[in-house]
């Protein structure tokens, strides 16, 4: 089994090592596969982005959803009070499935997967 360290795509960070969660798999998936993870997994990714709004901030608004995705779409300039504590309960990362990049540490045992929709 290989050590796989998941990651959700973002616009500001590639493979954020502020939000990731570690799985094993017995291949290493390629872009454009899809892989699904375990609800547990995936609160664990999204309880990750919420633990902080400077962390949250870097995933609106592709990944919020409801009321908070047309509240954050609407916004052309973002600063630090953009997103409020509220706007949380609406994130989710139930829509990241597909493989959006795959990338290899020298020296180390760990793949990084990178998930859009």
């Amino acid at each position: 089994m290989l050590k796989i360290r998941v990651h959700i795509e973002n616009e500001n960070t590639f493979m954020d090592e502020n939000v990731f969660v570690d799985i094993t798999l017995p291949a290493v998936p390629r872009k454009g596969d899809t892989l699904y993870l375990t609800e547990e997994t995936q609160t664990e990714l999204e309880n990750k982005a919420k633990s902080n709004l400077k962390i949250a901030v870097s995933y609106a608004p592709l990944w919020f959803y409801g009321h908070s995705r047309k509240h954050l779409s609407e916004i052309k300039e973002w600063d630090d009070d953009t997103l409020k504590p509220e706007h949380l309960k609406d994130l989710s990362f139930d829509d990241a499935i597909c493989v959006s990049a795959v990338a290899f540490d020298a020296n180390s045992d760990i793949v990084h997967v990178e998930l859009n929709m």
